[in-house]
């Protein structure tokens, strides 16, 4: 509050500011349309009429507090009854009508909103199904891959293992080959005293 007890939203309503000003007192400070001044007690909805705002900040008070229209002032005056010459036949509309129209309006705009919101994560939601999906199939066929790589590796170091015995095969026949050859050799020196 100021220090005369006023909201800036009622200030800037008696003041007759700029429609995007008090549109954005409303959206920063909610709590404000449901609030009166100390001085004189009118919701800003009270002030809208009597100042003879824009339709644009009328219908905005109207969405964010539509129960306001029933509310009586200090003089037992409620918006409808507030309703002065200056103000547009938009805006003069929008008060008269009865307030359960704005609730219900309201109410199905929340509703709308939630069923989008519910829709968009829907969406959200199927999406990342459809990526995990495809995740867990990527991770399947990585996973087979490995699989078949251990198959081969196996096969590798069997066929190693054979190819090693070989080796040490050969490597036997072939010092046995030389034995053979050296003892031949001494037989013959011995045979022939070579």
């Amino acid at each position: 509050r100021c220090p005369n007890g006023e909201l800036p939203l009622h200030m800037s309503l008696k003041r007759s500011a700029p429609d995007n000003l008090v549109i954005l007192l409303a959206d920063l400070y909610p709590d404000a349309v449901h609030q009166t001044g100390e001085k004189d007690v009118a919701l800003p909805l009270h002030l809208a009429t009597v100042y003879c705002a824009s339709t644009r900040v009328i219908i905005t008070l109207l969405r964010k507090y539509p129960e306001a229209l029933d509310v009586q002032d200090e003089d037992g005056d409620t918006p409808r009854t507030l309703v002065r010459k200056g103000l547009n036949d938009t805006a003069r509309d929008a008060i008269m009508k009865p307030t359960v129209y704005w609730t219900t309006l309201l109410e199905d705009f929340r509703r709308e909103a939630i069923s989008d919101i519910a829709k968009t994560q829907d969406e959200k939601v199927t999406a990342l199904t459809k990526k995990l999906y495809n995740m867990e199939r990527k991770l399947e066929e990585a996973w087979k891959k490995e699989q078949h790589m251990l198959i081969k590796e196996k096969d590798l170091e069997k066929t190693l293992q054979e190819f090693q015995g070989r080796c040490e095969d050969l490597e036997k026949f072939h010092s046995a080959n030389k034995r053979v050859t050296v003892c031949s050799q001494c037989s013959q020196q011995l045979i022939y005293g070579e």
